[in-house]
């Protein structure tokens, strides 16, 4: 399901959009990590897939979201790790450290649902615990992302051949888990690393809206670096 739609929507993306790409250098060329984002669209996902190329992402969802009948089937054929958010999820938990360890990117959205971005993290919102686990457990990085305006793909005329829709992706410097060998050590490299993933998206967004043209804030960024 990956690779068709890499083959159908890349042309697609290619010929009617045009996103802002900051640090794309960024991303590791292999071994597992994590790719932690904001959210404030559908289309972050597909975004994602677009610019994160070419690395495979396995995605985190709810199994609210794995249970409705279209969007299950895809996820499903995408890897995609389901979570429940009203209990525990260890076996989630082990799915991705597993995965991680097998050298692969699993992005997740440590808000848990989409939020507008005036209410988001990256403007001091909150976001739930987990991240820092789930990189400790596995030793893996996380890669700080941002993503904003992708909602402009949802326009009726976004799709237009030559419309170039815009929106914008930033990548962060990879936040490595502290070693640790106590509870105590393991729960405050945990924080450690949910901190440092805040600040650093919080960065990140002031330094992308600097460079997304359409908003009129532009002051010499360059607009893509890859």
């Amino acid at each position: 399901m990956y690779h068709l739609l890499r083959v159908v929507c890349g042309p697609v993306y290619w010929l009617c959009t045009r996103p802002v790409v900051l640090y794309h250098a960024r991303l590791p060329r292999e071994g597992g990590f994590l790719l932690a984002c904001n959210h404030t669209s559908p289309y972050d996902v597909s975004c994602l897939m677009y610019v994160s190329q070419p690395r495979f992402l396995d995605f985190i969802t709810t199994t609210q979201v794995m249970a409705q009948p279209v969007l299950g089937f895809i996820g499903r054929n995408l890897n995609t790790i389901p979570l429940d958010r009203g209990r525990v999820n260890g076996d989630a938990v082990r799915k991705v450290v597993a995965r991680l360890k097998e050298g692969r990117v699993v992005c997740l959205f440590p808000e848990a649902r989409m939020v507008p971005e005036a209410e988001s993290v990256l403007h001091g919102g909150p976001h739930r615990a987990g991240l820092g686990r789930m990189a400790a457990l596995a030793r893996a990085p996380v890669v700080p992302c941002v993503v904003l305006d992708s909602g402009r793909c949802g326009r009726p005329t976004a799709w237009l051949p030559l419309r170039r829709t815009r929106f914008a992706v930033a990548y962060g410097e990879p936040i490595h888990p502290p070693p640790a060998e106590t509870k105590e050590q393991r729960q405050a490299a945990q924080r450690w690393v949910e901190a440092r993933w805040c600040e650093a998206v919080q960065a990140l967004a002031v330094e992308l809206r600097g460079a997304m043209p359409w908003c009129g804030t532009a002051v010499g960024v360059p607009a893509a670096e890859k």
